[in-house]
């Protein structure tokens, strides 16, 4: 035929193998993609929340361990208290009251402070002057077994809520506090 004698439509047996590879290669990529993806929604469980049989505070509360302390946060927490994050990850949407975060370096601004002055007096003024009146905490970063402060940190910290704070939940391994400053 003329197209044959061309070279169009000619396929090699290499071609070919390297045709059915390709085609078997994608398969199993669409195959592993789609098994990812059937995991996550099996983990996330989002049916129940989204045909209304479960509310949004349920299906938070399942699979966000800190949201309990994130709605402790919501409810006690006036419009002038600001809390501190150290170690709550990046769950910000979930506020409803002022907080500062250190989103990339999670203990920043805790480890500043107890860096400047870690007396007792120092910590409450260093709160006071940045506002802060709470401290949210995830306990295995701050006081678990490999926690991000320094021995010496960790005995001002534990000293300073000891003496001038007030627990006022805790839940999940999370933790919020109340300064007593003035």
């Amino acid at each position: 035929s003329l197209i044959l004698a061309h070279g169009f439509g000619q396929m090699t047996a290499t071609g070919a193998l390297i045709k059915r590879l390709a085609l078997i290669l994608a398969a199993m990529v669409i195959a592993y993609n789609t098994s990812l993806i059937l995991a996550d929604w099996k983990n996330a469980e989002p049916l129940p929340y989204l045909l209304g049989r479960q509310t949004r505070e349920q299906y938070l509360a399942k699979h966000i361990p800190a949201f309990p302390i994130y709605q402790a946060m919501n409810r006690t927490l006036s419009d002038k208290d600001i809390a501190l994050f150290v170690y709550m990850r990046n769950l910000g949407y979930l506020c409803e009251k002022k907080f500062i975060s250190d989103s990339l370096f999670e203990a920043h601004t805790l480890k500043t402070i107890l860096t400047r002055d870690a007396s007792v007096e120092g910590i409450a003024r260093q709160m006071r002057q940045r506002g802060i009146t709470y401290l949210m905490f995830d306990n295995d970063f701050v006081f678990g077994n490999n926690p991000a402060f320094a021995p010496d940190q960790l005995n001002a910290l534990k000293h300073f809520l000891n003496s001038r704070a007030k627990l006022v939940e805790w839940k999940n391994g999370f933790y919020l506090f109340h300064f007593m400053l003035d």
